[in-house]
Formats: structure tokens, sequence, C-alpha cells
């Protein structure tokens, strides 16, 4: 993690604590309610996902999901990054996703569920939910923009079983 990622995990945390201990009973907003200030402790769909498909996984399970997503970053990163290196936009988008994992932790942990309080077109979320978007985002154009038109599929999934090490000469050995 460098210092991108740990500055957006303390701006996270920071404003949490700020907002916690002296906003929660504040709420505006504003250009026909599409924004706004609303904190609230989101205890029963604490996921982007939990929330969106009505899964109703628990907070103990979200944790533990958050952790196997953490560490399973964490090492596509390093292996990406060893197989065939790392460019700074690779390194950025893996640092959002990263820093919002951490951060979706930390709140399960300290709050028992995740502490949202910006209002966006009718949507409640917090800086990780904003960091993961932007890392989404940020991947779909890196891609769009650096996807090599002239490699076949074949040549795609040999990419895939280099950094997988799914090669022949591997598997034999």
């Amino acid at each position: 993690m460098n210092n991108l990622g740990l500055t957006l995990i303390t701006v996270d945390l920071f404003t949490k604590v700020i907002i916690f201990f002296n906003f929660m009973d504040l709420n505006f907003s504003f250009l026909n309610g599409n924004f706004g200030f609303n904190p609230f402790i989101n205890r029963d769909q604490m996921s982007i996902f939990n929330s969106l498909f009505n899964l109703g996984i628990s907070t103990n399970k979200l944790i533990i999901i958050n952790v196997v997503t953490l560490i399973l970053l964490c090492l596509l990163y390093a292996r990406i990054k060893a197989v065939f290196g790392i460019d700074k936009h690779t390194t950025v988008f893996f640092i959002l996703f990263i820093s919002a994992s951490i951060c979706s932790i930390i709140d399960k942990l300290l709050l028992g569920g995740s502490l949202d309080y910006l209002l966006i077109f009718r949507w409640i979320c917090d800086l990780k939910d904003i960091y993961l978007y932007l890392g989404f985002l940020y991947l779909v154009i890196y891609l769009v923009k650096n996807v090599d038109s002239s490699s076949s599929f074949k040549d795609d999934i040999k990419k895939i079983k280099k950094l997988f090490q799914l090669n022949n000469n591997t598997i034999n050995r």
C-alpha cells in the first residue's frame, strides 16, 4: 500500500469520526433532493451488493468476505506485477479497490455497519463506495483505451494462463 492508499483510508476514517461525533443529527438536501448530507449507520444492508441483490448476509460473513476479497486483490496485484509489470494506472485502480475494502472492514468492525452520509441522486453512500465506483470506472476506461484489438482470443487465453501459471510446462513438472 502506498501513500495514496493510506491517504484514502485516513480521509474516510477521519471523515466518519468527525461526522459520528459531531454531525449525526444534521440532514440537508438540495437540487430537488438529489444531493445532500444524510448520515446514518447502515446496519441492515452493509454492502453495495447486499443492498442491490437483497442478499441478507450477516456482518460477520461480510467481514470474512471483505478480508478474503482484500487478500485476493493483494495477491492478484502482486501476481500481475510479477508477470506483466504494473503501470501507474493499474496501481491506481488497485489502490482504490484495496482502500475501499480496508475501509469496509474498519466500518464493520468499529460500527457494526457502515456510516453512510452522502446523498447522491437519492442514493446514500460514503467515500469507500465512491472509491469502488471510481476504481471500477477507471478500470473500464483503462481497458477500453488499452485493449489490444489485434490480439486474438487465443492470445488472451495465453495471457490468463501465464498469469495463473496454467500452461502445460508448469502443470507437467
